[in-house]
């Protein structure tokens, strides 16, 4: 709310019409908002405990960055294109940005489950190599007895 609220107040001081500001304050502030939970994820590692490299992060941060230029652009360097145009443009952002984040999720959730696969098998075979010693030790033990 308080994200909400600043961009508000800083757009409806840019002198634009009423019904502009409540789009341009909601398509903006869902952005930003995607940066803003991004920030909190690499902080906290909600997703994965493993943190994602700088170079990444700092890519995923530039989509919905470069999303807000291209809104801000569709709607004021498009004179003469009809305002159906301009939301279907502004729509067709909003859900490549929600795509994006929606495939990093799952992109680290994958990663996550190789890891773990992968660290299970290393215990199996290491389960299957303590085994094959034991049976060993207790076949060398029984060939004693005799």
């Amino acid at each position: 709310m308080t994200l909400e609220s600043i961009i508000y107040f800083t757009v409806i001081n840019m002198k634009f019409p009423h019904s502009e500001v409540i789009m341009i304050t909601n398509i903006i502030s869902i952005l930003l908002n995607f940066i803003f939970v991004l920030i909190i994820e690499k902080k906290m590692k909600y997703v994965s405990e493993e943190v994602l490299e700088n170079k990444y992060f700092i890519s995923l941060l530039l989509i919905p960055l470069g999303s807000i230029f291209i809104f801000v652009a569709n709607i004021f360097l498009t004179e003469g294109i009809s305002n159906t145009i301009k939301v279907i443009n502004t729509s067709i952002i909003l859900l490549i940005n929600f795509l994006v984040f929606s495939l990093y999720t799952g992109i680290l959730k994958s990663y996550k489950r190789d890891f773990d696969n992968r660290i299970l098998k290393q215990q199996n075979n290491a389960y299957k190599n303590q085994f094959e010693i034991i049976k060993e030790s207790q076949e060398n033990i029984e060939m004693l007895r005799h």
